[in-house]
C-alpha cells in the first residue's frame, strides 16, 4: 500500500510597483507541487498565467489560517490585510519558454535558466498600513498546514519579512520626521524615514545585498530601489494608520478650523488622505512658504555632510577634589578630515587654530552651529549672551539631562559628543540568606522557608552596604559621586521602596529569592545575585552548579559499572535529594537514565519508593531492578488481583520499591497516597505535561521527600508542560498555573519575549540535568556501540488471539509426529512472531488499522518520535516483508518524513540508488525499513545511528550482521541498537535461554529456529504459552 501524495506549498512575496494599486505593494502567492506546471497556461494581459500557481482559493485559506487574528475567522482576517490581485513576474524559465519552478519544489535539480519571462499570477497584495506586522509574523521554515499539505516560505517572502521587522525596529525608535512633498499640481504631507543612525545604515545594506531577486520580480527597480520604495510606502501608511485612529488626533484636527497651510499639513500627517491643496492661489504660496520652512527645519534635523569642520561638545565633570565646583560643557572645532584635530573653543576665538586649516571662517561657522544647538539644549542658549562663548557650566540636574536628552538630541543633528567615562549603572541587589533553624530542613520546606537576609548594593564595580546606599538615596541626585567614580544611578527610587518592603516582611521564602535573582539576571529585576549561609548555602550551590556534587563512588549492592557521565547523574540525583530539590533527569534515550535511578534509590535505602511508567515497560523496570538492584525488594501494583487501601500501603512499607502505572495512578491514588514514600520517580514524565489530566493531578497528590521525573525529551518545549512537571517536582515554585500562564507563557509563546524566555530558562535549569550523545565530554564515555532490550506487552487484543492460536495448534501438534510435527511447529512459531509484531500481520488483513492494537508499533513510535526530535536517523529491521510496508506507511503518516523500505523484491538499481539516497548527509529520507534477509549483507548503511529490530531472529550472527549495516567503518557517530522483546511471549523466553547459554549459542541454535522442533510436547507448550508474569505482568488496552 503506498502513502498518499503529499503536496507542498510554496509561498512567495514580491515587491509590485504597478497594478496594485497607487504605490507599490508586496504580493503573497504561492506554487503547488500538486500540478506538474506542463501546457501553457491563459493568456492574461499578454502574459501567460503561472501553471504551477496554487489555486487561489487555497491561498486564500491558508494566508487566512497565517493571518487573521485569533479568534476571527481566516476569511475576514485576511480581508483586512490584503486584497486580490493579478500581476506580472519574471520567472526563470528554460530555451523553450518553460517557467522553471522554485528550487523547493525541484530540489535544486532543475538546471541553469536561459533568461527570465513574464508572466502572470494571482495573489494576495497586502495593504501597506497592515503589511508590517503581517509580514513580521511569518516565520520561515517548512510547516504542516493540514493533512497532506505542508507549506515551506520562500526565500523571498522571508526577505520581505526581515525588512518589515527592520521597519518595525525604526518606528518603535520613532526614526520618522513629518515633511513635505511637491507634486505636480500640489503638495502632499509625507512622514519620511530618518536613516542616519550607523547601525540602521549597516542594516540597510546588508538587506540591500541579501534581497533575492524573487523578491523584486513584480517590479523594474534594483534592490535598492525595491526596498526603498517599499520603507517608505510603508512607513508612511502605518505612521498614518496609527495616527488616524488617535483619539487625541482627532479630537485636534476637529478643533482646527482654519484653512492655513499648518492645519492642512496636520490634517495631511494624521489622515488617510495626505493631500494638501493646490499650488496655485493664496493656498498655493503658503504652501510654498511652509514647504521651504519644512526643508530648511529638516535639514537641521538631519546631519549636514561634505563640511571641513564639524562643531562637538565635551562633558567635563566637577573636579573630585572639589564636587562642588559644577560640571563644564565645552564648545570645541573638530576637522572632519583628521577627527584627532580638534580646537578649544577659546583658541578659535583667538585665532590660534594650529593644525586646523579651513576654507570657510571657523569663527562663522562656531557661532552658526551654537546657534543651532542653542535649539536643542537650553544651557548652550544661555551662553550666546556672550559674543565669544566657550563653555557652559552645569548643575548635577543639568548634567544627568545632557547625558539623557540633549547629547542624543545634539548627536542625531550632525555634532560630536564627547562624555567623560561614567558607568550608567542600575543599583543592583545582593541578597545573603540566613537560615533561621541550624539544620538543613528537608523537602520542599528548603524552598519555601522563610529565613533571614542582609542587603547590600551593586553600583557599577563598587558594593556598598545598604546604610550607606540609603544615605545616597536621600540625596536624590541623578549623578553620585561613589568611590572615586561618577555614577549615572538610575531607579534609586524603586530600590529603595524595594529595601522598605522588605524591611517590614522580615523575612524571605527561599524560592522568591531564586525568582528575584533570576529576574534580575536579565535585567527585569534588581537582585543580581544570592548567597546563602548554612543549609540555605548547599541549596543555592546544588542550584548555582551542577559540579557542586562532585563524583560519588557508586552505592553499595550496584551490579553495575556506572561510567563516568552515569556516576555524575547519581551524584547530581543525591545531591538534590539532600537539599530536598525535585529533579529532572533528562538524557538522551539509550545514556541510561533508569541505572542511574536505580543507583539513587538504592544508595538512599530510607524507606520504600514508587516508580510509576508507561504500562509498557513495567516488565522492563522489574528487569532492570532485578539485574542491577538485586538486594532491592519489588512490588509489582498491577493488575486485577492487586491490593487497595490501607493493605496496600502495609505490604508497599514492607518492599524497597513499588512499581506501577499511569493508567492505575489515578484510580488508586486513594491507595499510592497513604504511604509517604521516600523517592517518587515518574519515568517517561511527559505523560503528566498535561496538568488537566487525571494523572498529572493524581501525581501531584502523592506524597514523598524526593520527586524525580526522567524523561528523554527536553521540557523547555510547551511551556504549560514544563509547568506541570516542575509543579509535580518541586510545587508552587514556578507560580499557579494562572501566575506563569501570565507571567511567561503568554509573554513567550504569544509575543515571543526572549527575555521573559530567558528568565524561565534560568528558574528551571538548574533542575534539569541534561546530557547528549553529542556533548563532548559524554562522546568520551559512550561504547561505539550500545545494544539493549525493549520489552513490550502485548495488547487485549494480541494476548486474546495468541493464547486462542497456542491451544489450537497446540491439539494438532499433540496428535502428529515426524515432518508433519516438524511443519506445523515452524509454523506456529512463525504466526506467533507475526502476531507480536501486529495483529494484521497475524489475520492477513487487506487494509489495516494500525495504531494501537501492537505493544511494538506503539512502543517503536514513542522512541522514533524521540529520534527524529533530536535529528536522528533509524533503521528498521523486519524479518516480514509485509510488516516493512506496514511500518513503513505508519512512519510516514505519523511522522510526514521520508521513509524508504528495502526489501528483496526490490530491483538491484532501484535498491542501489535508495542506499545511496540514505547515505546522503542532506538526503530527507530519515528511516529506512530493511527486511533482514536483504539487508543483513553487502550493505553500507553508515547513515543510521539507531537500529531498531521489530522482531528478533534466533540466530545472533544474523543480528548482529544486520546491525553491522550502520555499525562499520565510515560510522562517525555512537550507535544505538534496540531489540524488541514481547513479555511473556516465546519472544521471550527464547531470549531468556539464548542470554543463559550465549557461549553455547552458535552450536546449539546456529541453525536458526529448527531446534525448537525437537522439543517435546511439555517443553514446546511451556515455551509457547502466554504466561501472566506474576507481580510484572502487563496487558496494555
Amino acid at each position: 500500500m503506498e502513502a498518499a501524495r503529499e503536496e507542498l506549498l510554496v509561498l512567495h512575496g514580491t515587491w509590485s510597483s504597478a497594478g496594485a494599486g497607487a504605490g507599490g505593494r508586496v504580493v503573497v502567492w504561492a506554487e503547488s507541487s500538486g500540478s506538474d506546471g506542463r501546457g501553457e497556461g491563459a493568456d492574461v494581459g499578454g502574459a501567460r498565467a503561472y501553471a504551477r500557481q496554487a489555486p487561489i482559493e487555497v491561498l486564500e485559506e491558508l494566508l487566512g489560517h497565517l493571518l487573521s487574528s485569533p479568534g476571527k475567522k481566516g476569511g475576514g482576517g485576511l480581508a483586512r490585510v490584503a486584497e486580490r490581485v493579478e500581476i506580472h513576474v519574471r520567472i526563470p524559465s528554460t530555451e523553450d519558454g518553460e517557467p522553471i519552478p522554485s528550487p523547493h519544489l525541484t530540489g535544486g535539480a532543475a538546471g541553469e535558466p536561459a533568461g527570465l519571462l513574464p508572466f502572470t499570477v494571482t495573489g494576495f497584495a497586502l495593504r501597506p498600513a497592515s503589511a508590517p506586522r503581517t509580514l513580521a509574523s511569518i516565520q520561515s521554515g517548512r510547516w504542516d498546514y493540514r493533512e497532506g499539505i505542508h507549506y515551506v516560505v520562500g526565500d523571498d517572502l522571508a526577505f520581505w519579512s526581515a525588512a518589515a521587522r527592520f521597519l518595525l525596529s525604526l518606528l518603535s525608535r520613532q526614526r520618522f520626521i513629518p515633511s513635505m512633498v511637491r507634486a505636480e499640481d500640489g503638495y502632499v504631507a509625507r512622514w519620511r524615514l530618518v536613516l542616519s543612525d550607523e547601525s540602521d545604515v549597516d542594516r540597510l545594506s546588508t538587506l540591500i545585498r541579501a534581497m533575492p531577486p524573487a523578491a523584486r520580480a513584480g517590479s523594474d527597480g534594483d534592490a535598492r530601489t525595491a526596498l526603498m520604495e517599499f520603507l517608505e510606502e510603508t512607513a508612511d501608511s502605518t505612521i498614518r494608520e496609527w495616527l488616524s485612529r488617535s483619539r487625541v488626533a482627532r479630537e485636534l484636527s476637529g478643533r482646527l478650523y482654519e484653512d492655513g497651510a499648518g492645519v492642512a499639513w496636520y490634517r495631511g500627517l494624521t489622515s488617510t488622505s495626505p493631500w494638501m491643496g493646490r499650488g496655485d492661489g493664496l493656498m498655493g504660496r503658503r504652501l510654498q512658504e511652509l514647504y521651504a520652512g519644512v526643508e530648511e527645519w529638516s535639514s537641521e534635523v538631519e546631519p549636514s555632510r561634505g563640511d571641513a569642520l564639524r562643531t562637538c561638545f565635551r562633558l567635563e565633570p566637577p573636579d573630585p577634589g572639589n564636587p562642588s565646583s559644577g560640571w563644564r560643557l565645552r564648545y570645541l572645532l573638530q576637522s572632519t578630515e583628521d577627527p584627532s584635530l580638534i580646537v578649544d573653543a577659546e583658541d578659535v576665538w583667538r585665532g590660534r587654530l594650529g593644525a586646523v586649516r579651513a576654507a570657510e571662517d571657523a569663527r562663522q561657522r562656531l557661532l552658526r552651529d551654537l546657534g543651532k544647538a542653542s535649539r536643542l539644549c537650553g544651557a548652550i542658549a544661555r551662553t550666546l549672551e556672550s559674543p565669544t562663548p566657550s563653555h557652559a557650566r552645569l548643575t548635577n540636574d543639568e548634567a544627568y539631562s545632557f547625558l539623557r536628552n540633549d547629547a542624543w538630541l545634539l548627536k542625531e543633528s550632525g555634532f560630536g559628543v564627547f562624555i567623560p567615562t561614567m558607568e550608567r549603572a542600575k543599583p543592583r541587589l545582593r541578597l545573603l540568606l540566613r537560615p533561621r533553624t541550624s539544620g538543613r530542613e528537608g523537602g520542599m520546606f528548603g524552598l519555601r522557608a522563610v529565613v533571614d537576609f542582609d542587603w547590600k548594593v551593586a553600583v557599577g564595580d563598587a558594593v556598598i552596604d545598604e546604610e550607606e546606599f540609603m544615605e545616597i538615596a536621600s540625596l536624590k541626585q541623578p549623578l553620585a559621586l561613589i568611590r572615586g567614580k561618577w555614577v549615572e544611578l538610575e531607579d534609586v527610587e524603586r530600590v529603595r521602596r524595594i529595601i522598605e518592603a522588605y524591611r517590614d516582611r522580615g523575612g524571605i521564602p527561599v524560592e522568591e529569592a531564586l525568582r528575584l535573582a533570576a529576574e534580575g539576571a536579565e535585567g527585569e529585576g534588581y537582585v543580581e545575585e544570592v548567597e546563602g549561609e548554612g543549609w540555605t548555602g548547599a541549596l543555592l550551590r546544588a542550584l548555582r552548579s551542577k559540579d557542586s556534587a562532585g563524583v560519588r563512588p557508586p552505592p553499595p549492592g550496584l551490579a553495575a559499572s556506572l561510567r563516568p557521565y552515569q556516576l555524575r547523574g547519581y551524584s547530581w540525583l543525591s545531591l538534590m535529594g539532600e537539599v530536598g530539590l525535585g529533579a529532572i533527569l533528562a538524557d538522551d534515550m539509550g545514556l541510561g537514565k533508569t541505572v542511574q535511578a536505580i543507583a539513587y534509590i538504592l544508595g538512599r535505602g530510607r524507606g520504600p519508593s514508587l516508580i510509576i511508567c508507561p504500562t509498557s515497560i513495567v516488565g522492563n523496570w522489574r528487569r532492570e531492578l532485578e539485574r542491577f538492584a538485586p538486594s532491592l525488594s519489588v512490588m509489582v501494583h498491577h493488575g486485577p488481583s492487586r491490593l487497595s487501601g490501607e493493605e496496600f500501603a502495609e505490604e508497599a512499607r514492607r518492599h524497597s520499591i513499588v512499581l506501577s502505572t499511569y493508567s492505575l495512578l489515578p484510580r488508586d491514588i486513594d491507595a499510592l497516597s497513604r504511604v509517604e514514600w521516600d523517592v517518587v520517580v515518574l519515568d517517561e514524565a511527559q505523560n503528566v505535561k498535561n496538568p488537566w489530566t487525571k494523572q498529572a493531578q493524581a501525581a501531584r497528590k502523592l506524597r514523598a521527600r524526593h520527586r524525580v521525573a526522567l524523561t528523554g525529551t527536553p521540557v523547555e518545549n510547551r511551556l504549560s508542560e514544563l509547568w506541570s512537571i516542575m509543579d509535580f517536582l518541586n510545587p508552587g515554585y514556578l507560580g499557579s498555573q494562572r501566575e506563569f500562564r501570565r507571567n511567561f507563557e503568554l509573554p513567550i509563546e504569544r509575543y515571543n519575549d526572549h527575555s521573559r524566555a530567558r528568565v524561565l530558562h534560568r528558574l528551571v535549569e538548574p533542575f534539569v540535568l541534561r546530557r547528549r550523545k553529542d556533548d563532548r565530554d559524554v562522546i568520551d564515555d559512550l561504547p561505539d556501540k550500545f545494544e539493549a532490550k525493549v520489552y513490550v506487552n502485548l495488547t487485549v487484543e494480541q494476548a486474546t488471539l495468541y493464547q486462542g492460536f497456542v491451544d489450537e495448534v497446540m491439539e494438532e501438534i499433540e496428535g502428529s509426529s515426524g515432518m508433519r510435527r516438524r511443519g506445523l511447529v515452524l509454523k506456529a512459531i512463525t504466526r506467533l512472531k507475526q502476531l507480536c509484531d501486529h495483529p494484521s500481520l497475524f489475520l492477513s488483513e487487506s487494509h489495516p488499522r494500525l495504531e494501537g492494537r501492537s505493544g511494538k508499533l506503539d512502543r517503536l513510535t514513542e522512541m522514533l518520535e524521540e529520534v527524529l526530535e533530536e535529528g536522528g536517523r533509524a533503521l528498521i529491521f523486519t524479518q516480514y516483508v509485509e510488516m516493512g510496508r506496514m511500518l513503513r506507511d505508519h512512519v510516514q503518516r505519523r511522522f510526514g518524513r521520508g521513509v524508504s523500505f528495502l526489501h528483496g523484491g526490490v530491483p538491484r538499481r532501484e535498491r542501489d540508488e535508495m542506499v545511496a539516497s540514505f547515505q546522503r548527509e542532506d538526503s530527507d529520507v530519515d528511516v529506512l525499513v530493511v527486511s533482514l534477509r536483504a539487508g543483513g549483507l553487502g550493505l553500507n548503511l553508515t547513515g543510521a545511528n539507531y537500529v531498531f529490530h521489530f522482531d528478533r531472529w534466533w540466530n545472533p550472527a544474523v543480528e548482529d550482521q544486520a546491525t553491522d549495516r550502520a555499525y562499520r567503518i565510515g560510522q562517525r557517530k555512537d550507535v544505538q541498537v534496540y531489540k524488541f522483546v514481547s513479555s511473556g511471549t516465546l519472544e521471550e523466553r527464547i531470549d531468556a535461554l539464548l542470554e543463559s547459554k550465549r557461549g553455547l549459542a552458535d552450536r546449539i541454535i546456529g541453525k536458526g529456529e529448527a531446534w525448537i522442533t525437537e522439543l517435546s510436547d511439555e517443553e514446546l507448550r511451556g515455551l509457547l504459552e502466554l504466561r501472566d508474569e506474576g507481580e510484572g505482568a502487563e496487558v496494555s488496552g
